[in-house]
């Protein structure tokens, strides 16, 4: 399990998505993706997000990222094994660049 923030407006960091439980470990070089599965009920933030480059964190690791899809799935991950009846999504985060961490005080 891990957990997806966002910097919006160069703000602190806001939880988006937890748990996200992710299908390998994160690459971090440009034009990697990050691929993982989530419950529906807690992607409602991810759904705004479609498409668009954002400062993202996973795990407090930052990096600026583009949610490129968010698609009904059926789970493969063990971590789900015992939540299968509820709704799926298999998300894809494509590395932007390593972003620096977030330092604006607020």
């Amino acid at each position: 399990m891990a957990c997806l923030s966002i910097s919006e407006d160069a703000g602190p960091l806001v939880v988006c998505a937890n748990p996200i439980f992710l299908l390998s470990p994160p690459q971090w070089s440009e034009g990697a993706e990050i691929v993982f599965e989530v419950l529906e009920p807690d992607a409602q933030h991810l759904r705004t997000l479609l498409g668009t480059v954002q400062e993202y964190a996973l795990d407090g690791k930052p990096f600026r990222g583009r949610l490129a899809s968010l698609e009904p799935c059926e789970s493969s991950h063990q971590g789900l094994r015992l939540l299968r009846n509820q709704a799926p999504l298999r998300g894809v985060l494509t590395i932007v660049s390593r972003a620096q961490p977030n330092t604006a005080q607020h």
